[in-house]
């Protein structure tokens, strides 16, 4: 059973690895555009064929570009309607996602974003979690990497709940890639408000990652031979 002290051992250093990694003021805006230029690069690489529907497109763009409207022609060439203006974004948003089906030209969406908020803070808090956690540092190590793993899984669904639910899934859009009945609409918003809209969806969700990943570590060193495990783990069973 853990003890009282160990528990909060674990929550100040978790406190102050997360806060480490999100507020300082000097390290958190350099750290935050290097993030968003990973995220919309990898957001590039994955949806250039959204999912099952190989004609249907998404671009990440920077929001704060000298030059959207130049990037998103350069992206989908002829694609921008007449009269486009560059939309006014809030502070959090930073990621412009231009959703286009092949299959209807001359037609894209838009929808506005924060790699923050979508991606950062759910990648702050597991790498928190882990480093806080009372095990060897390779252990961590293997931690983190199967924690990001299962966390950038977990961006990509946030990611096509909303594009689903608020572009590609929306009958009433000419860019969409289907029409969804009753029941796979109420399936789709209740996803969306879930996993998208709901910012607390971002720290609940590396926690549950935190633990699946601590649960296979158990699994695995109850698997393992006996003698193949290390003098240290021998002597604690």
């Amino acid at each position: 059973m853990l003890q009282p002290k160990a528990i909060a051992r674990f929550a100040i250093l978790a406190t102050v690895f997360y806060v480490a990694l999100t507020f300082p003021p000097r390290l958190w805006p350099p750290l935050q555009r290097q993030y968003a230029g990973v995220f919309r690069f990898c957001g590039d690489a994955f949806f250039s064929q959204f999912w099952l529907w190989p004609e249907g497109r998404i671009a990440f763009l920077d929001l704060h570009s000298d030059d959207l409207i130049g990037d998103i022609n350069g992206t989908f060439p002829g694609e921008m309607p007449d009269g486009f203006t560059a939309p006014s974004p809030r502070a959090e948003q930073d990621t412009m996602l231009v959703l286009l089906n092949q299959r209807s030209p001359g037609s894209i969406g838009m929808l506005l974003t924060s790699s923050s908020l979508m991606g950062y803070v759910p990648v702050a808090l597991l790498i928190a979690l882990v480093f806080a956690t009372p095990m060897r540092w390779t252990r961590r190590g293997w931690a983190v990497l199967w924690g990001l793993l299962l966390v950038q899984a977990f961006i990509a669904i946030r990611i096509s709940a909303l594009v689903l639910n608020k572009g590609f899934a929306v009958a009433e859009k000419p860019y969409a890639l289907f029409q969804p009945g009753r029941f796979a609409k109420w399936v789709l918003a209740s996803s969306n408000e879930v996993l998208a809209d709901n910012p607390s969806f971002a720290y609940v969700a590396p926690v549950c990652i935190w633990l699946i990943v601590l649960f296979g570590f158990a699994m695995f060193d109850r698997l393992r031979p006996e003698k193949s495990r290390p003098p240290s783990e021998k002597r604690s069973r």
